[in-house]
């Protein structure tokens, strides 16, 4: 009978969290609806639509429009029912892309307005604020960690120095919203800190800048790497990005993109180039969850040799190359590259196709936002 009423208890449990969660989403719906600039565009075409509608209707607009049925009557009787069914589609189509590209451009302006307006506000903010904060701060971690002369160490401390305050939006699931309506170039958390990104609509200067970075520490691995590259190269260590494009292999020879990662390569003393993922470092020494809290013996997953590094599956790696010169530099990440070079096997095997450079041809972007994957999410 307890076990009844336990299983009758977590049903209504369950069924009062389902309705919450569809209230919410109805609700988050209905503001993103109101809050749709577009809305107002739409409405307005309707109104005008309409208006000229019952103009024309004062004209003898019937009788314009009876002409036109009698010619497409006749013209459908010349051609076919096939050709007029295409032309009215291909006219459809015609008529939709003229008002997407209008409704576009004016959106395309006025976000560009809004992005001028903010660079030149947060301009005053940067340069009286945010640069001279943020220089006090890196000049501090650079003059603490300049003359550790073991690097690992060295590195080791800048990454924690970095991503101990840093609210990463994948590790902690933030919800963030846009300043700019359909232009991610300024995003904001309920913290008040704000992420610049570039946008194909529009952009920013702030994108990447480390004092920015330094000041909100808001982000995502884009935005860690590029601090501990300036930090590090601040202390004598040379560094260069490295990027995956992410996703999965269709077939095993089609790649398709969901997302990226950026991590750096660091020159050390013997010369030779190693991997450095401060993103790796922070997930798994800040969170919660992560292994290495608090000083505990974990498995160094962040700095190594290109050939150690393991941090993602190798079916979700599609390229690997630097985000400096675009150069393919799959063959270093072994353990990451299987999947590449299995589909270039294939591919070559199949269509009797070879690839220059061991470069692939651009994988299917189906989403531009940075998405980190971990193998203990799969």
């Amino acid at each position: 009978m307890k076990r009844i009423n336990d299983l009758s208890h977590n049903i209504k449990v369950l069924f009062v969290q389902e309705i919450s969660n569809f209230q919410n989403f109805l609700m988050k719906s209905l503001n993103h609806t109101v809050n749709d600039p577009t809305i107002i565009f739409c409405t307005l075409f309707l109104l005008f639509f309409l208006g000229a509608l019952w103009i024309l209707d004062k004209m003898n607009f019937q009788i314009v429009m009876d002409c036109i049925i009698d010619w497409f009557d006749k013209e459908c009787a010349k051609k076919g029912k096939l050709l007029c069914i295409i032309f009215i589609i291909s006219l459809l189509f015609l008529v939709c892309g003229g008002l997407y590209s209008i409704l576009s451009m004016i959106i395309i302006s006025d976000q560009n307005s809004y992005a001028n307006s903010l660079n030149s506000y947060f301009d005053v903010k940067y340069q009286n604020e945010i640069k001279p904060q943020s220089e006090i701060e890196i000049n501090h971690i650079v003059n603490e960690t300049i003359n550790i002369s073991n690097f690992s160490e060295r590195l080791d401390r800048i990454a924690e120095w970095e991503t101990q305050n840093f609210t990463d939006v994948y590790w902690h699931h933030v919800s963030s919203k846009r300043i700019i309506p359909y232009a991610d170039i300024y995003t904001y958390n309920s913290e008040g800190k704000i992420r610049v990104a570039q946008s194909s609509i529009a952009t920013s200067p702030y994108a990447g800048d480390p004092d920015w970075i330094t000041y909100y520490r808001f982000g995502a691995c884009g935005e860690e790497s590029a601090l501990f590259a300036n930090v590090s190269n601040r202390t004598g260590i040379v560094s260069r990005p490295i990027i995956l494009d992410l996703g999965h292999w269709e077939y095993g020879i089609v790649p398709v993109q969901t997302g990226n990662h950026a991590f750096l390569e660091v020159q050390l003393n013997d010369d030779e180039w190693y991997f450095y993922d401060p993103t790796v470092y922070g997930a798994d020494h800040v969170l919660n969850e992560s292994p290495c809290k608090n000083s505990a013996p974990c498995q160094n997953r962040w700095f190594g040799k290109p050939e150690q590094y393991s941090y993602f599956a190798s079916w979700q790696v599609l390229r690997i190359y630097r985000g400096d010169t675009g150069e393919d530099v799959s063959d270093r990440y072994t353990r990451l590259s299987e999947s590449i070079v299995n589909a270039k096997r294939v591919f070559s095997s199949k269509y009797g196709l070879s690839f220059v450079n061991r470069h692939m041809t651009l994988p299917i972007n189906v989403n531009e936002t940075f998405v980190k994957f971990s193998i203990s999410h799969h």
